[in-house]
């Protein structure tokens, strides 16, 4: 899908293909495929606690690995780190730091600062948890001196543009693989209702669940009458293999693929697609024949082809939540063998022993799972094919699905990856034996101990030479071999401790980094910071606004305003109404997700505002960091204050008040506590599209669409809107009242 000849960027430089390693099996398949970079974690500290991980012990041994073979690893520690694990946090870092990896990939803000006041050398990338999505969120990280961000899944294009022609930042973008319904870094679901935070790697997937939608009327019976049900919440994969020369060209310089829980072959296959994609000038066809393989292996049906590069429909699949795999026939007939049933299956393809298999049925108008098996003994009997399981569910006329392919996944395992070696050996009677090594823009010479003789018989010539340069158990093959000689003998011991030794001394050389130093004692830069006064805040809409206004206590709190649409009229009326009754200042309460135009449009706004009103702003994502020391500000909820090192940080760059994270349990003196009922997700995508239809110029917005889970959890979308709509997700019948204080009070309906 590149041509790299028409690539405009410096050195005509191919961008990255980075791979997902959650083990050792799938770290060796992304390497055997052709991966630029690998992206993996310990065993603590990552967004994949549930993958087997790697561990300081053998982190060392696999960056060697993968150094060898010219492949960068990154380790992520992208997930909120508490105080009382900075210690271990920090010897994780030092561990990976004498391993010479090549970057971290972290979102909590205050243990960045920590890594770069401790490990100045430190080379860190913004985590997509961060939140990274315009270029003002982008130069907060660039002047932290990050070199990279991993951008939100929902930047939009002309955002991508503008990060690349404004910073000196390296921008990567998922390209392959799952995609989170909510915006990364702000999904509170599995946290609050489970106890399991994603923030913390251990995300229950609540999105995947079955969920219906209906409308609230205000009657008990709204339940009742349901609009849609399904996957209401889970989205398509992501798959922008025919994206790739826009991403490219709009700055995109890492291509990333999603899967540390999926399987070897899998990541195999995704690299090898995504490096073919980029090499070749695939056509259409070409792609989708690309495309049909990986999802062989894994595939939650349709892929999302443009991610939210533009307007994009096609985010939630509500029928698939998992691998279902490609359909391949029907069950024919069922009956009882000894302890077993035997299943006779018309099938297009053919079924193999240990292939994977699902079994489904119409059930209330639903596709629905009633068995998943692997396949044992296999017999072809004429046209079909017979199976043996132990499930009793399986009916006749029960569609088969093959989930696994053993063969073809064997098939897409790559052998070891070799590098190309040059060998010269100057091998002259009398002298010292010399064996000169060379790969990429590595050489190596190595000289013998003992002089050698000239051959009394039969010389050793090049041909022998080159079957005795025996490579098998290391990462080259050899190229070519030239050999200088005027017919010695060289006895095999010699010459094979000169083969050893060379190879060593290439594959140090190789491998070799210069040694980062490190400060363990280095004092965190940001000390002695402290609340600076009692105050409380209310958080409300226009909605609220009259009750609020209604309350006998309402000026002991300092006003907080989220319009349910950022525009002047709205703001206007807001400011006439609190202004009439004696209030002086409010703050302007800003999204978690705003594009570039949009950040334009809120200056305006409060431009605006400032004309009427004295104005401050709650920032929940890094772009509002432009506004500090310009107006009063509050770091919100979005910012995630999780540890006593990201509150000293985010004072220290100038926040007036921070908003403590509602996912944190540490005891922060210096920040200011939530109370009510959060947003447990925030969306991109619009769910009165999903459940009702809606359409852009026939909004069927109505403020009543709620989504029910199976355990009768009743959920309320509410909206804002700027220039897009966003959504957000709050628990309705079961509200997740946060009481850790009643500084910060949501009001919100």
């Amino acid at each position: 899908m590149i041509d790299n000849k028409n690539i405009p960027h410096e050195l005509n430089t191919p961008p990255e293909v980075l791979a997902p390693a959650g083990d050792t099996e799938s770290f060796y398949a992304a390497i055997n495929a052709g991966a630029d970079a690998v992206y993996l974690g310990l065993s603590d500290f990552n967004a994949r606690i549930k993958a087997e991980n790697f561990t300081k012990e053998n982190i060392g041994e696999i960056v060697k690995y993968a150094h060898v073979y010219g492949v960068k690893v990154y380790v992520t520690v992208n997930i909120l780190i508490s105080d009382s694990e900075k210690d271990e946090f920090i010897s994780v870092i030092k561990a990976c730091t004498d391993a010479s990896v090549d970057a971290f990939i972290i979102q909590d803000l205050g243990m960045a600062v920590l890594i770069k006041s401790l490990f100045p050398a430190a080379v860190l990338h913004a985590s997509t948890q961060a939140g990274v999505s315009n270029l003002e969120g982008a130069k907060v990280f660039e002047n932290l001196g990050f070199t990279r961000v991993v951008l939100a899944r929902e930047t939009k294009l002309e955002d991508i543009k503008a990060i690349k022609e404004n910073t000196n930042l390296e921008i990567e973008y998922f390209v392959q693989g799952a995609l989170c319904v909510s915006y990364s870094g702000n999904c509170y679901m599995s946290s609050l209702k489970c106890g399991m935070s994603g923030n913390r790697g251990k995300c229950r997937q609540l999105c995947r669940l079955n969920y219906t939608a209906f409308n609230n009327n205000g009657d008990k019976n709204s339940i009742k009458t349901p609009i849609k049900s399904g996957h209401l919440l889970s989205t398509n994969d992501l798959c922008l293999i025919k994206s790739l020369k826009t991403l490219y060209e709009a700055g995109v310089t890492s291509f990333k693929i999603e899967g540390r829980l999926k399987r070897p072959a899998y990541v195999a296959k995704a690299v090898s697609v995504y490096k073919k994609a980029i090499t070749k000038n695939l056509t259409s066809d070409e792609a989708d024949n690309e495309i049909k393989g990986l999802s062989k292996i894994f595939s939650r049906g349709k892929y999302n082809e443009t991610a939210y590069l533009y307007d994009n429909d096609n985010i939630i699949d509500v029928i698939n939540q998992t691998h279902n795999g490609e359909k391949i026939g029907t069950v024919v007939k069922k009956e009882k063998f000894k302890t077993l049933f035997r299943l006779t299956l018309s099938v297009s393809s053919p079924i193999n022993q240990n292939d994977g298999l699902k079994f489904f049925r119409i059930l209330n108008n639903t596709l629905t799972e009633v068995a998943s098996i692997g396949a044992g003994n296999v017999n072809k009997n004429g046209n079909f094919t017979e199976i043996f399981t132990t499930s009793g569910n399986i009916k006749e006329g029960d569609s088969v699905y093959k989930t696994s392919d053993s063969k073809y996944e064997s098939s897409v395992l790559f052998e070891k990856r070799r590098i190309p070696l040059e060998v010269k050996a100057d091998f002259y009677s009398g002298n010292l034996p010399v064996l000169t090594l060379e790969s990429g823009n590595f050489t190596v010479t190595l000289t013998g101990e003992e002089p050698l003789e000239k051959a009394k018989n039969s010389p050793l010539t090049e041909d022998e030479l080159k079957a005795k340069f025996k490579l098998t158990d290391t990462p080259f093959y050899l190229k070519n071999l030239t050999l200088n000689t005027d017919g010695v003998f060289i006895r095999s011991a010699i010459l094979n401790e000169l083969r050893r030794n060379s190879v060593s001394l290439l594959i140090g050389k190789i491998t070799f980094r210069p040694v980062q130093k490190y400060d363990l004692s280095a004092k965190f830069p940001y000390q002695g910071i402290t609340r600076k006064e009692n105050v409380k805040f209310a958080l409300i809409t226009e909605n609220e606004l009259d009750l609020f206004l209604s309350r006998d206590d309402k000026k002991e709190y300092t006003v907080v305003f989220q319009p349910t649409c950022y525009a002047e009229t709205v703001l206007d009326r807001f400011i006439n109404k609190i202004k009439a009754n004696g209030f002086s200042q409010y703050f302007l309460y800003l999204p978690v997700l705003l594009t570039g135009k949009e950040i334009a449009k809120t200056n305006d706004l409060l431009s605006f505002s400032d004309g009427k009103i004295k104005t401050g702003i709650v920032a929940n994502n890094y772009y509002g960091f432009r506004y500090l020391k310009k107006r009063p500000t509050i770091a919100g909820i979005g910012l995630n204050a999780y540890n006593s090192y990201t509150v000293a940080t985010l004072y220290n760059f100038g926040f007036d008040y921070v908003i403590k994270s509602i996912e944190s349990r540490e005891n922060l003196k210096e920040t200011y506590s939530y109370c009510g009922n959060p947003p447990l997700m925030t969306f991109a995508h619009c769910p009165y599209k999903v459940a009702a239809g809606s359409k852009c110029d026939k909004c069927l917005y109505d403020g009543k669409l709620c989504y029910s889970d199976d355990k009768r959890n009743v959920y309320k979308i509410r909206r804002y809107k700027v220039n897009y709509c966003y959504f957000e997700l709050i628990a309705e019948n079961d509200p997740i009242t946060i009481i850790d204080g009643e500084d910060f009070i949501d009001l919100r309906k």
